[in-house]
């Protein structure tokens, strides 16, 4: 069951969304503004789950060094902990700190990245002792991409 309260401007201001377990999420769905996107980034510091645009679908984005916000994802979805989640980064940089790779790996990853990111391809690697096991399902290996998505 979805309420949704519409504004003029076709975006929805408000989403009320109940699951099969009777719990009521609540949402607010918010212009790209440089504002918004701080407001958005302040909540995923704060363990906070916010919607996100990529180029293929719509996702929930968390912090991927919160356990905690993790989980909800898996909570409000119903994922089964066996599906790991993929990690969406804005640079090959920001992702250094999740990746325990040596120099051969780096070399093609960063080629890989320079080759076709900003887009849909997921790159599996061998992940660094700061990703909790809940985000790779217990595998040592992380997804990460660049969407292709000015948001």
């Amino acid at each position: 069951m979805k309420n949704q309260s519409n504004h003029n401007n076709g975006i929805d201001s408000n989403i009320i969304y109940s699951d099969n377990k009777n719990t009521n999420i609540k949402a607010k769905i918010l212009e790209p503004t440089d504002d918004n996107i701080r407001i958005c980034a302040e909540n995923i510091k704060n363990g906070e789950l916010v919607g996100i645009p990529t180029e293929t679908v719509y996702g929930l984005a968390a912090s991927a060094l919160n356990p905690e916000a993790i989980q909800k994802i898996f909570s409000y979805k119903g994922r089964p902990h066996s599906d790991p989640i993929i990690i969406h980064v804005s640079s090959v940089k920001m992702s250094m700190d999740l990746l325990d790779i040596d120099s051969d790996t780096l070399a093609l990853y960063e080629y890989l990245a320079a080759e076709y990111w900003p887009g849909p391809l997921t790159i599996i690697l061998k992940n660094s002792n700061k990703v909790d096991r809940i985000l790779n399902a217990n595998t040592g290996f992380i997804g990460i991409r660049i969407p292709n998505n000015s948001v």
